[in-house]
């Protein structure tokens, strides 16, 4: 029987200013409850997920053996023996999500509107109402990838309690072209180096804000098209892979390490196309990243 066991340690940064700008905002301008309030949001969307690589806690960095490693890690590519083609149509939402909508349907219309669906949002704290869908295609060969990913919609619902009980929801809509070069480093002999870069050219559609009970209950939408704001970007990923030299020992454990900065330069939105309205905003920056990751195999062994 053979085990692999993999770690891994990620962290973004911008989001301890993101939430003191925050707190800042909401004393200014807490005693306008009857207006949408920007979305309470402190995480980095991730532009592209793997079924295989969130199975493995993200860990797959250091592994980054297959197509997902132009997203993940495109050092990895400096290792691929032949070509590959990937064309998918994911999705997938928990059934919470529906059944919230058709709760606050089944109270419009009611004689206490306005607090039963305070009451509703609060009996929902702690909750989280998640739906993706994702289509695409990517072709990898040895040292070189590319991908088009025409769309990416993600939805994203919170209850909680800001200047009452409150929905929080975040839309994004991405669409993503992207191409992959890696190469490995000869000048460490015995060792398996190599790095890589991903470049994303993305168009981003993001609605996100914060509704009330009242809000809900004048007819305002959670996601409408005239609240959304728009951009197009160019970035880029850089990664490292680092597969030690099996020696003694570690030829059982045969370890690598990786290492991943993620939108290097996350400058912001250069042009918009004007696909949801001509006034509207940029949405939310890519956000810069450190991924680092490990991974490790433990030696074969019978099971009597």
């Amino acid at each position: 029987m053979g085990l692999r066991k993999q770690s891994r340690l990620s962290f973004g940064g911008r989001v301890s200013a993101a939430l003191m700008v925050s707190a800042v905002s909401s004393l200014i301008f807490g005693v306008q409850s009857a207006k949408a309030v920007r979305s309470l949001d402190f995480t980095i969307h991730q532009e592209y997920t793997s079924t295989r690589a969130l199975g493995m806690g993200n860990a797959f960095i250091a592994i980054a053996d297959d197509h997902n490693a132009m997203f993940y890690n495109p050092a990895g590519l400096a290792y691929r023996k032949d070509g590959q083609f990937h064309g998918f149509l994911r999705g997938g939402a928990n059934p919470e999500l529906f059944d919230l909508q058709k709760e606050i349907d089944q109270i419009k219309g009611s004689a206490t509107e306005e607090q039963d669906i305070a009451n509703l949002i609060q009996s929902k704290y702690g909750q989280h109402y998640y739906s993706r869908v994702t289509t695409g295609g990517m072709y990898v060969r040895p040292r070189w990838g590319f991908a088009f990913l025409p769309a990416d919609l993600s939805l994203d619902i919170t209850p909680h309690q800001q200047l009452g009980p409150t929905l929080d929801a975040n839309g994004y809509l991405d669409s993503t072209l992207a191409i992959s070069y890696s190469r490995p480093v000869s000048w460490l002999k015995g060792h398996q180096i190599s790095w890589g870069t991903t470049v994303k050219a993305i168009h981003r559609i993001h609605v996100g804000q914060s509704l009330l009970a009242a809000q809900l209950v004048d007819g305002k939408e959670l996601f409408e098209k005239k609240d959304a704001n728009e951009g197009l970007t160019v970035d880029a990923d850089l990664g490292l892979l680092w597969k030690l030299k099996p020696k003694g020992f570690m030829k059982y454990l045969k370890p690598s390490f990786a290492m991943v900065i993620r939108n290097v330069a996350d400058y912001g939105y250069f042009t918009k196309f004007d696909v949801v309205s001509d006034q509207s905003g940029d949405p939310p920056n890519l956000g810069r990243r450190f991924d680092l990751g490990s991974k490790w195999d433990l030696p074969n062994f019978w099971v009597f």
